[in-house]
């Protein structure tokens, strides 16, 4: 967060939480775990996925019947659109059917980030055997689908960049986060906030703990030091 602008890191992942923040005009965007951030419109930074990255997680989703999701700017590409397992995973996520696409040439792409939803638990440790050479895998909380982030990314990495465009540093950002996703980027900013709703391992390393995302733990906490009324 900056005083004078407003940003959206991608935490917010329930239909509920999702449908009012797409209200909120935002100045700027550190998507697909830090792989992608743009700025009044504007890209400031973008890590696109390799081609044999991309290859291998649609390789795991026929091997186990899976579905991958590739996300770029302005679409989400799914592979094995018609398994079952999509039309739930998409409207938990809240995905606009719009930006869906379901029939694509993975070589003419450029996203930034995957997902991947297996159908049961045995599958979980196959997609992190195959898929951990090529991204980092983490796993949703409670559920059976992971974060495929790029080697090297992080949400860390966007933030990064931002203050870079800002001429700012880490140590003057400040950043919210509730998931295992967010353990890089709550440890490199100067001042890292949990959520209430957090896993363990995120409040653990937290400067601070705020209210449930459900409570209106941001703005709460925004009150605390004074950011807004």
């Amino acid at each position: 967060c900056m005083k004078n602008a407003s940003w959206l890191t991608d935490t917010f992942d329930v239909q509920k939480y999702l449908c009012p923040v797409r209200c909120i005009s935002f100045d700027g965007f550190v998507t697909c775990n830090g792989a992608y951030v743009e700025y009044q419109n504007k890209c400031v930074y973008k890590h696109p996925m390799e081609l044999d990255s991309l290859l291998a997680s649609l390789k795991v989703a026929d091997e186990i019947d899976a579905v991958v999701y590739l996300e770029s700017r302005d679409h989400m590409y799914v592979y094995n659109s018609q398994n079952p397992l999509h039309a739930d995973f998409a409207y938990r996520w809240a995905m606009n059917p719009e930006v869906v696409v379901t029939d694509f040439n993975p070589e003419q792409i450029e996203v930034y980030i995957g997902m991947i939803v297996a159908k049961c638990e045995e599958d979980c440790p196959i997609i992190v055997e195959k898929l951990s050479p090529y991204f980092d895998v983490s796993q949703h909380v409670n559920q059976l689908s992971f974060d495929l982030t790029l080697k090297g990314q992080s949400k860390a990495i966007g933030i990064e960049e931002v203050m870079k465009f800002f001429n700012g540093t880490l140590e003057d950002a400040w950043a919210f986060g509730d998931a295992n996703n967010d353990f890089e980027m709550i440890s490199a900013v100067g001042h890292g906030i949990a959520m209430g709703n957090a896993v363990d391992a995120i409040k653990e390393i937290a400067d601070d703990i705020t209210l449930p995302a459900w409570e209106d733990g941001i703005a709460h906490t925004l009150k605390k030091y004074n950011w807004i009324d």
